[in-house]
Parts: C-alpha cells; structure tokens; sequence
C-alpha cells in the first residue's frame, strides 16, 4: 500500500489552525505524508488601479504565508510528524485548492469551515463549499 498523502489549507485563521492540529494528528496517526498549504489571494480587482499598492499587499502577505507555514512546519515536527512539505501559491485561493487536489493527488484535504475572510463564524464559508464540492479527494471541514 503506498503512503497516504494529505493536504492541509491555511490561512491564519483559528479554524484553520484546527485544520492543521487534526491533519497532523492522523498524519502522525497513519503515518502519512503533509502538505501545508497556503494560498496568496493575487486577484485584486484594484489591482491595475492601485498596482503598487496591491504588490506591496501581496508581498506583505507572501511574508506572512511564509512565515505561517514554516512555524507549522516546527510545530508539525516538534510532534514527530517525519514528512512534512510546504507550497505556498498565488492565485484565488479555492481553484488553486481544488486544482492542487488534483494535480499532486492527495489522498486527504483538510480545511477550515470559514477564513480570514468570514462574516459569521460557525457557518460553513464560500472557500469551503466549492471545495467540497469540486475537490478531486475527501475533505475534512473543521468548524473549529
């Protein structure tokens, strides 16, 4: 039986967070392999208008991902998780999310109910019903 693969979305978000913790626990639980993802939002519709100000935005926030993802890293080791990669993208974050499940073939997504982005929390967020519905492997939804 080949290893299991899974893949885990970030954001910064606590729900996202939780996303992570459990991917982790089951990874290390099965001994599967971890992708941690996280997605740079690059489709600003100011983005011709104010061109310097939305890269200087995407920079700050290709930092942040960077950072995030490498702290989860430690921390997704620290528990003895072995195989732990890292991918940090642009794009509209649930395509890229969608088209990753696809191309890289991962056995497992996990991903919060709602985001950075959410008005109400508790409910089940935009980012996330695409993605059930149009990932090409199970997902997990963490509410959180």
């Amino acid at each position: 039986m080949m290893k299991q693969t899974f893949l885990v979305a970030v954001d910064g978000s606590k729900a996202a967070y939780t996303a992570f913790q459990r991917a982790v626990e089951l990874a290390k639980a099965v001994q599967a392999a971890l992708t941690i993802l996280y997605v740079v939002n690059d489709r600003g519709y100011l983005a011709e208008r104010y061109h310097d100000t939305f890269l200087h935005l995407v920079d700050q926030e290709t930092n942040l991902a960077t950072e995030l993802v490498a702290d989860y890293t430690e921390e997704a080791q620290k528990v003895g998780l072995k195989q732990v990669e890292t991918k940090v993208v642009y794009g509209y974050p649930k395509e890229q999310i969608v088209a990753l499940t696809e191309q890289l073939k991962f056995d497992l997504l996990f991903i919060g109910a709602t985001g950075n982005n959410a008005f109400e929390s508790g409910k089940l967020g935009s980012t996330a019903t695409y993605i059930a519905q149009n990932s090409h492997c199970n997902v997990t939804i963490i509410k959180e």
